[in-house]
């Protein structure tokens, strides 16, 4: 080579040099151009990519490895790892795609880098937790002109297993149900069930994907089983020893995936018992019709061992139930993996399980069905045979039967087993009123009878078809003679060989016979209700004096029943002395031959007892006495009766009071007098013979109260016991005061039958008690004008003020006069003030007055209020002297009571005047007398009044005797104040009484009195 060819190749070769360069400064400034634009972009583009809901990735196109330059953050959702696991530890996407669809990714990607579309991709990965998850992916390849295949790959991926599953689940419930439609539309065709059982067992196979479908049919234990002497399951060395009836089940039927290796396929069961191989749980949920359904290594041990040598993983079993009866059941086996078996599987068995015993029980059916027909054919002929010799038979017969039917006088009725007419006799037709062709073919209700006359007709037919037996009865039926009483009998009518065809009913009027057993009956129930019912013993014996019949009440008295004496004699039965007793008088009885009444002594229950025995003779139909009637009442009460009513009577007739008894008539002329005792004649003057038989109205006269009397009858009238006080007059005109309680007698039945007056003459005692009452009331008279005594200056005191005043305010105006100073106005209000004044010192004269003057007892209308503040008006100056302070807790409401105002008055001043001056020790500003009303507590009828102070009290022992006439706590005081107090209260229907303060110190004196609601109803004070 020469040296200007040197030259020459260095020019080029710079001048390619400088091409060169400038190009790759051309590639610089685009580059440096990009540098500046790309961060603006590329942050904007990777902020959205960030947070779109899949991954969005760049990776190498380096199958299988498909290493990631950029992720977002939505990998470690769908992986499980963190992006920088793969962008800074090496982990490669490739790593997590199923074994089974890389090769496909592989391929798919390969394609779309060749024709520069974009793939789409459906595939597993594995999540970091072990799971397979389904993703969608769709990428492209990044352009590269420099290299061929691309060198990157670009797109999205998302989590599409939900999805997917969902998918799978559609397919499986889908091949499901055409495995269920097929099994149902096989067991539902006619004929043999079991042929069918492959195909449907494929189908289920292959719908669920297990390794095994098996059919177990139960069965129990023969000799058969016996002799065949072991049950291998799986080892031959396992033996279970059958016995005669054991519940055992074999496998009749079995379904192998085609994928089972033929090393694993199991031996067919045969015979095994449930209990003895271990299996007495599964029969206990499958009878139960439960299914079972479980992962092998999850069942008891005594299941586990035997499932688990033969490969089995997973199992389900359904019972199968035909006709109501467990037959069998059908199981799945898993044996390549541990299964959740899912709802639609379960479903799926339960379905087949259901269809398959309803084809077994209709196969069962038609099997019988075939039978009967074939017997059905054989009797068809049969009877075709018997006819032909029945028909002949049957014409003679008809013959004979109309022959009866038409002459008979009962009624005949020839029926089918639904009661349908087939042939009646003409009676029947006569007696009825109908027609043969309107009845024949027809039911008795449909002919017209009535529900309730032939109801128990009928149901005797029925019985008479279900039991093959006669049946009878009576009925009454409605025909043209009218209401008749018919007896029936219902007889089956059978052919040769038993079977019953129809029935004969024969029923005969009894109506006059009926008529007359009834009155018989009647009679003989109306003679035995006597005998049955009488209060004496009715007995009957022959000649010989053998019982021929006894009544209940003989049975009842001597405790001994009709069997029992019937055919024996006294002897027999009694003590010998009364046996020979009740013989004599019998033989006397018939010998007379008359009625004879005798006292007769008994023992009854080992007590001496008399009767009264009433004994006539009987006869026979030769009129001679055949034996002995004897009627036998037990008097023994009665005789006690009279012997007491003597000993009441002379009782009666000794007592002081007047005794007098009458009868319950009450309306005019009034009840009669009955008896009367000799002190009733002594207080009236009336002898007995005089009085008795006219009516106690006689004793009655001008004075006689007959308000008193009003109450009496009204008491009478209801039945009710009273007392009362009234004038009665005796014989001689004579007044006198009568106390009396009337009582009324009643009978068993309850029934008022008498009244008893008991009085007693008790004019001497009110002359007395009247005695009595002026000097109690001159002793309180006394004391009131004892206590106005002591409270004369303090009276006096409150007299002086308005006659001071009084005398001011006349001063003043005779001043005015004489001045000539007359103001009208002032004149008027000094004179209303003086008025004013003088009725004050007027009211307290006048209550001074009341308070002071004798006079007679009488009640008034008129609050306890009232009487309260009369009393404070009274003490008022003594109380200011005092320094009590007087507090006023008297109820508005307590209602009026009917008293002596001014008797009750002396009381209540006793009472607060004795407070006064139980405080005179008690510091001034400590006196407090307090008066309260109310309607008391215990008692709504009655009006309490309490008057409490704060003095220095009294001890248990002081209130105790606090009431006793001359007692006195004071070492001036009489001790006759509250003596006369409780006395006046108690005369009035009330009560005094003192109790001590519960929180405070001092006493309190209570005092209750009746209410009055009317003022017309308060009487004269009683003693």
């Amino acid at each position: 080579m020469t040296k200007s060819d040197d030259q020459n190749n260095l020019s080029q070769s710079v001048q390619h040099l400088q091409d060169q360069v400038s190009k790759l400064q051309k590639s610089l400034d685009t580059y440096r151009l990009q540098e500046q634009l790309i961060p603006n972009f590329a942050d904007q583009f990777r902020s959205v990519l960030e947070y779109a809901p899949g991954v969005v990735y760049f990776c190498k196109n380096d199958p299988p490895h498909y290493t990631m330059i950029y992720l977002n953050e939505a990998v470690e959702a769908l992986t499980g790892y963190d992006k920088s696991q793969f962008l800074d530890e090496g982990l490669t996407f490739g790593e997590l795609i199923h074994g089974d669809d890389a090769r496909r990714v592989k391929s798919v990607i390969q394609q779309s880098a060749q024709s520069r579309e974009e793939y789409r991709l459906t595939y597993r990965i594995k999540h970091r937790n072990g799971s397979w998850r389904w993703v969608r992916e769709v990428g492209q390849v990044v352009p590269d002109p420099d290299h061929d295949p691309p060198l990157y790959l670009k797109g999205a991926i998302w989590d599409v297993t939900a999805g997917k599953i969902h998918e799978e689940q559609l397919e499986a419930r889908d091949t499901i149900l055409d495995a269920v439609h097929f099994a149902v539309e096989q067991f539902l065709r006619m004929g043999a069930w079991e042929s069918r059982l492959p195909e449907v067992l494929d189908r289920i196979g292959v719908a669920t994907g297990v390794s095994y479908v098996f059919i177990f049919k139960n069965h129990e234990a023969t000799k058969a089983d016996i002799h065949y002497g072991v049950c291998p399951i799986d080892d031959p060395s396992k033996n279970y020893i059958v016995e005669v009836g054991d519940l055992l089940f074999t496998q009749i039927h079995e379904w192998q995936n085609v994928n089972i290796p033929p090393e694993r396929v199991k031996p067919r069961c045969e015979a095994i018992p449930y209990d003895k191989a271990g299996f007495q749980r599964w029969h206990d949920l499958l009878i139960a019709n439960q299914t079972i359904f479980a992962n092998v290594k999850d069942l008891p041990e005594s299941e586990r061992g035997d499932l688990a040598s033969k490969g089995i993983k997973s199992v389900v079993a359904v019972p199968i139930f035909a006709g109501g009866q467990w037959w069998g059941y059908i199981a799945l086996d898993e044996c390549s993996r541990e299964r959740d078996w899912s709802e639609r599987e379960v479903d799926l068995l339960r379905s087949v399980a259901g269809t398959l015993g309803a084809a077994i029980v209709r196969q069962s059916y038609e099997i019988k069905l075939r039978e009967l027909n074939e017997q059905l054919e054989r009797r068809v002929m049969q009877r075709t045979a018997e006819l032909e010799r029945i028909t002949e038979q049957s014409e003679h017969q008809a013959r004979t039967l109309s022959t009866i039917m038409s002459a008979s006088p009962d009624h005949l009725w020839l029926f089918d087993p639904q009661t349908r007419l087939l042939q009646v006799s003409a009676s029947i037709l006569e007696d009825y009123g109908v027609q043969e062709s309107y009845v024949l073919g027809k039911t008795p209700y449909e002919v017209g009878f009535t529900p309730d006359r032939m109801s128990q007709v009928i149901e005797k037919a029925k019985a008479m078809f279900a039991s093959g037996q006669a049946q009878s009865g009576e009925v009454d039926m409605l025909t043209t003679k009218g209401e008749r009483r018919f007896s029936y009998i219902l007889t089956p009518l059978r052919e040769e060989n038993g079977y019953i065809y129809g029935g004969l009913a024969v029923s005969r009027d009894i109506t006059e016979r009926k008529i007359a057993e009834d009155r018989l009956r009647e009679s003989e129930q109306r003679l035995q209700g006597i005998l049955d019912n009488t209060p004496a013993s009715i007995y009957l014996k022959d000649a010989d004096g053998k019982y021929l019949f006894i009544n209940r009440m003989f049975e009842q008295r001597y405790q001994r029943k009709i069997t029992d004496v019937v055919g024996k004699t006294d002897s027999d039965i009694f003590r010998p002395q009364l046996a020979n007793l009740y013989r004599t008088n019998d033989i006397e009885v018939m010998s007379n031959g008359k009625t004879i009444e005798f006292e007769e002594a008994a023992m009854i229950n080992g007590e001496p007892r008399v009767n009264l025995s009433i004994k006539f003779p009987l006869y026979g139909s030769d009129n001679k006495v055949t034996g002995v009637c004897g009627i036998s009442a037990d008097i023994t009460d009665r005789i006690n009766a009279e012997q007491v009513w003597k000993l009441v009577r002379t009782a009666i007739d000794q007592i002081d009071e007047a005794v007098i008894i009458t009868d319950a008539r009450i309306d005019h002329p009034g009840p009669e007098i009955i008896y009367v005792n000799p002190s009733f004649e002594h207080m009236t003057g009336w002898a007995a013979a005089d009085i008795v038989g006219q009516t106690p109205r006689v004793l009655q006269g001008v004075n006689t109260d007959r308000s008193v009397l009003n109450e009496l009858r009204t008491a009478l009238e209801t039945g009710r016991p009273c007392t009362g006080e009234t004038v009665n007059y005796r014989k001689d005109g004579k007044e006198y005061t009568v106390q009396w309680h009337i009582t009324p007698v009643r009978d068993e039945k309850g029934e008022v039958a008498n009244f008893v007056s008991i009085q007693r003459d008790v004019s001497e005692q009110k002359q007395a008690e009247e005695l009595e009452r002026r000097r109690r009331d001159e002793l309180a008279h006394v004391a009131r004008l004892s206590t106005m005594g002591e409270m004369a200056s303090g009276l006096a005191h409150e007299l002086n003020q308005p006659l001071a005043a009084i005398s001011n305010y006349v001063f003043g105006c005779r001043k005015r006069v004489e001045m000539d100073n007359i103001d009208k106005d002032t004149l008027i209000e000094a004179l209303a003030n003086v008025g004013n004044q003088a009725q004050r010192a007027g009211e307290i004269i006048r209550r001074m007055r009341n308070f002071v003057r004798k006079r007679e007892s009488q009640k008034n209308f008129v609050s306890v209020n009232e009487i309260v503040h009369d009393v404070l008006e009274l003490c008022a100056a003594e109380n200011r002297d005092n320094r009590i302070t007087v507090r006023d807790n008297l109820d508005t409401g307590t209602p009026n009571i009917g008293v002596d105002a001014i008797q009750i008055e002396q009381v209540v001043l006793n009472l607060v005047r004795n407070a006064g001056e139980a405080m005179r020790e008690t510091p001034a500003e400590d006196r407090q007398l307090t008066l309260s009303s109310r309607i008391s507590p215990d008692d709504s009828t009655l009006v309490e009044l309490a008057v409490s102070d704060s003095g220095i009290g009294a001890t248990e022992e002081q209130i105790k005797q606090i009431f006793n006439p001359f007692f006195s706590t004071k070492s001036d005081g009489m001790g006759m104040g509250l003596t006369i107090s409780q006395s006046i209260v108690e005369n009035h229907g009330g009560k005094l009484w003192a109790s001590p303060n519960t929180n405070t110190p001092g006493l309190t004196f209570f005092m209750t009195l009746p209410i009055c609601e009317d003022p017309d109803e308060i009487d004269e004070l009683g003693d």
